[in-house]
């Protein structure tokens, strides 16, 4: 579109600047034209604290740290046509929040949220309140929303077999640019968790760790 007919929610309300969200970043999960886009992500994360952190002289976090995703960043780049790349990746689940065809982020579940001039176009940013669940299976409502969430199984803290898990998801933030013709120039997304469990191998151990999902979007087109 002509840049006068975006109607971008300047210094606008939580509401308005949401709906822009909505619209223009679900917009480009069914883009059609040709785009390349590269892709950086991974996960960083660090235990804050084990107790008790060692037995019979071994060093728990030590023998722990190993185990924790580490793997930021990861790039890759693909160029799609008609949604889809060659190796017939489509567009909208190479970009964040990958099994969702669309964005429904609810202002109810929106900490703060900002969309200011940048350039000739404009760039926008909403960051998430705080949610909390127990359980492996936990999706929170709003982070769900547009964001990949954590896909936890009892496989994920071997050799030490959850007994209790709580997450909470620390506010995450999502920033697009978008140009001037409504096409995205860059995504940027930050979404920390932590996680609270406890866990058996012999003995019981309270474990604490927290990791960031990182992932940056630029976009040619």
């Amino acid at each position: 579109k002509p840049a006068a007919e975006i109607k971008a929610p300047v210094n606008g309300s939580k509401a308005d600047i949401v709906a822009f969200f909505n619209k223009y970043a679900s917009a480009m999960k069914s883009y059609t034209g040709k785009v390349s886009v590269k892709r950086v992500q991974g996960t960083t994360s660090e235990i804050n604290s084990l107790n008790p952190d060692k037995i019979l002289g071994i060093d728990l976090i030590a023998k722990a740290e190993p185990l924790l995703p580490n793997d930021y960043p990861k790039t890759a780049t693909k160029t799609f046509n008609g949604g889809k790349a060659s190796d017939g990746t489509t567009l909208a689940s190479f970009l964040p929040a990958a099994k969702r065809a669309s964005y429904n982020v609810d202002p109810a579940g929106v900490k703060s949220a900002s969309c200011v001039k940048q350039g000739s176009g404009w760039k926008v940013s909403i960051t998430l309140v705080t949610e909390s669940g127990e359980g492996l299976t936990y999706v929170p409502k709003y982070h769900g929303s547009c964001f990949d969430t954590l896909s936890l199984t009892k496989d994920s803290f071997g050799p030490f077999e959850p007994v209790s898990t709580k997450v909470n998801y620390q506010s995450g933030t999502f920033t697009f640019v978008l140009n001037a013709d409504g096409t995205l120039a860059s995504i940027n997304v930050s979404e920390p968790a932590n996680v609270i469990c406890k866990l058996k191998k012999g003995i019981s151990i309270d474990a604490d760790f927290t990791g960031i999902w990182q992932q940056q979007y630029t976009f040619v087109y």
